[in-house]
Order: structure tokens, then sequence, then C-alpha cells
């Protein structure tokens, strides 16, 4: 929730994303579903009758030609010349002319969908990716401008105390897999249930019988999703952690590289190095066995469930039960393989890689979250120009841990010069 406030000063542009994406996706879903009346309305009818489509009767370009008995055609035989194959020949062309005509009516229209989808589809899917890449974009502008200034607020006692290792890795990963977990938000999983939802309106339309089945798995593989999500998050967590080590370990070693070499002590660092990038490697495994797991178990559900809507669907037609053409099944199945199993395998995905993001989220927040400088006391006194000196009386200072300086006092004229010499860590830099 924290993250989609870096989102609310674009929320006009996420809104014209969102109805991009809602176009997409029922274009999508049309173009799967126009197999239904392209098959019942097209096809069946010629396959009722025996005869070959012919595209130039369909539309129109050529007169009817006479019918004759394609089977004979096919062996050689003279067609039959008897009053009886007469009378048949007649009716066959008399079927043949009323679906010609019914096929004439219903082409025209399914191009004309077939091409208005082909022109729409593509002009949704540009402005759902481009204006969906530009908010992200200018979210981590957003986020990394964000971060520099909070490093830049804090007090010089926090980067004192602070391993750098830890605060590298929050600035560098989890700054970046933050952002991450709105791009997987925005850029996956939200065209991703819209598609779903569209997906299954469209299930219910054309056979509410069929789908009556997704409400018994869809909160199978929902409860599946919320099974390994949680263990995918409690893991990816300690992998961060780890992570921060490994890289607060390497700048150890960069930094005191010249002590190292002195003291011959390579070995020893290598194998302490090691030792902390196997526990990172270990953490981050579990992440990935978590994250095969779920995508498994759902890819076996979704498979497993296409096969049985096929086998139940062919079987309705057959026994001419819930009023289910071909057509129909067609549809159905093209249907839920576009927008139902595709995005259900996004939603999958998306929500285990959210899952590990957001304990990158909860880590970069918690630096955010850090006390700034200490502001002004409220009586405070602005200084201007410099006319005697300084004077510092009894003044104490601490980073946090021990003491820097002791009543330490001081008298400085205004021009004056002074040099402070000492030991490294005396507090030198502190007093100035």
């Amino acid at each position: 929730m924290r993250l989609l406030g870096y989102v609310r000063p674009y929320v006009g542009i996420l809104l014209v994303a969102f109805v991009c994406s809602g176009i997409y996706a029922g274009t999508r879903t049309a173009r799967a579903y126009l197999i239904k009346p392209f098959w019942d309305l097209v096809v069946q009818p010629q396959l009722e009758v025996g005869t070959q489509p012919s595209w130039a009767d369909w539309v129109g370009a050529i007169d009817l030609p006479e019918t004759v008995d394609l089977g004979s055609l096919t062996s050689g035989e003279e067609p039959a010349s008897d009053a009886g194959s007469a009378d048949a020949s007649k009716a066959a062309v008399r079927t043949e002319s009323a679906i010609a005509e019914e096929v004439r009516a219903a082409l025209p229209n399914l191009l004309f969908a077939t091409a208005l989808l082909l022109l729409i589809l593509p002009a949704a899917h540009f402005g759902q990716e481009y204006l969906t890449h530009y908010l992200l974009g200018r979210v981590l502008v957003d986020i990394q401008q964000g971060l520099c200034s909070k490093l830049l607020s804090l007090p010089l006692g926090f980067h004192v105390g602070a391993s750098r290792g830890e605060t590298m890795s929050r600035v560098m990963n989890d700054a970046q897999r933050a952002h991450v977990a709105l791009e997987l938000l925005f850029s996956q999983m939200l065209p991703a249930t819209l598609m779903l939802l569209v997906g299954v309106a469209t299930l219910l339309f054309i056979s509410w019988q069929l789908s009556l089945t997704l409400v018994v798995v869809g909160p199978l593989v929902a409860g599946i999703i919320a099974f390994f999500g949680t263990r995918i998050r409690k893991n990816a967590m300690r992998r961060q952690k780890s992570q921060g080590t490994v890289t607060h370990r390497l700048l150890q070693i960069l930094a005191g590289i010249k002590v190292i070499k002195a003291f011959d002590a390579g070995e020893v660092e290598e194998r302490a190095f090691e030792r902390e990038n196997l526990r990172f490697f270990r953490n981050n495994m579990k992440v990935v066995k978590y994250r095969a797991f779920s995508r498994t178990v759902v890819e076996a559900i979704n498979n497993s469930l296409g096969v049985g809507f096929l086998l139940v669907g062919f079987g309705a037609v057959m026994s001419g039960v819930f009023s289910l053409t071909f057509g129909d099944v067609f549809s159905f199945i093209l249907v839920m393989q576009s927008s139902c199993y595709g995005p259900m395998k996004s939603i999958t995905r998306g929500w285990t890689k959210l899952q590990e993001a957001a304990p990158s989220a909860e880590r970069f927040f918690e630096l955010l979250d850090k006390e700034a400088e200490v502001a002004d006391p409220p009586g405070a006194v602005e200084l201007d120009d410099l006319e005697q000196g300084i004077r510092i009386v009894k003044v104490c200072f601490t980073y946090g841990r021990e003491p820097v300086l002791r009543d330490v006092s001081l008298d400085v004229a205004a021009g004056e010069v002074i040099a402070f010499v000492g030991r490294s860590g005396s507090g030198k830099t502190t007093l100035a």
C-alpha cells in the first residue's frame, strides 16, 4: 500500500492504461469467441449436407453450380439418372442453396468483426504497454530521488554506525526489487486479472453449466498460490538479509585489501566470503523451490481442467444435453485457453514474484523511516555574519556509541586560522 502511494501523482495515466487493458482483454476474448459463429453458421451446415465449402459460393462471386453426388465423383462412377436420383439431386440443390444464402448473410458480418478486432487489438496493446511503462519509469525516478534525499538527511551517526554493505544492499537491491513489485502489479497482474474476469464472463455466457467447474477449481488454485506465497515471502526476507551480508563482506575485503595482502590472509577471507555466499545461495534456492512448486501444481490443474472440459463438452454435444453445439465447445476451449489459462499462469507467476519483492519493499521503507537530522529547536537563533568569533563551552558529542568529544571548550576569533592536530579518530573532523 505504501508503494502505491508513489502512483498517486500519475493516477490519470493509470486510468487510461487501465481502460486500454480492459479493451485489450475484451478484444482478445472476442477473437477466441469468433470460432463459435464461424463454426455454427459456416462450417457445420456444409458438413451436414456432405459438401465441400466453396468460398466463391459463400460470398456470391459466382452462381451456384449444379449439384452432383460427391461420393460418385470420388469413386469414379457416373451420377445416377433415374427419377429417384433426380429428386434427391433437386433436394440437394435446394439444401445447398439455402445454406449458401445463410452463409452469404453471416460471412460479411463475421469478416467485419474480425477486421475490427484486428485494428483495435494492437492499438489497445500499445496503449497498455507504453502507458504502463511510462508510469513505472516515473515511479522509479521518484523512488530513487526520495532515497537520495533520505540518505542526505540522515544524521552522520547513521552513516558512521551502519554497515556499508547493508546500506548498499538496501539502496541497490531492495529499492530495485520494491520497484519490481509495482511493475508486476501494473504490467502483469492487473492486465491478467482483467482478462481473467472477461474470460470467465464469456465462459458463463457460452455455457454456465460447464463454467460451474471453475467455482470448484478457482478457490483450490487461490489456496495453492496463498500457501506457497507465504513460504516464498518468509525465505525471500532471509535471502535479502544474507545478500546484504555478502555485499558487506565484499566491501570489507576491498577496503582492507592492503592489510589482507600484508598478512597473507587471502585464503581466510576467501573462505569467509564463501560461507556467506553459500548461505545466500541456499536461501535463494528455497525461494526458487517454492516458486517452482506453485507453478507446477497450477499448471497441472489447468491442463487437467482443459482435458476435462473437452471430454465433458463433446459428450454433452453427442448426448444432446445443455443444448450445446460443437461451436460452443470449440469457443469455450479457446476462450478458456487464451483468456483464463494464460492469465491464471500470469497471476500465479506474478503473485510468487510479488511475495519475493515484498520483503525488499519492507527493508526499503525501513530505511526511509529512519529519523532524519535533528531539527532546530523552536527557540533557535538564526546566525548572520560572523563578527567577533566562535566560542564553544564544554561541548560533548557522540554518534550513538562512545563519546567522541568530552567537555571541549574553544575560542576562535574572527579571521583566525587554527590547525587541529591529533591521532586518527580523536575527533578532529567532528570538532570541525
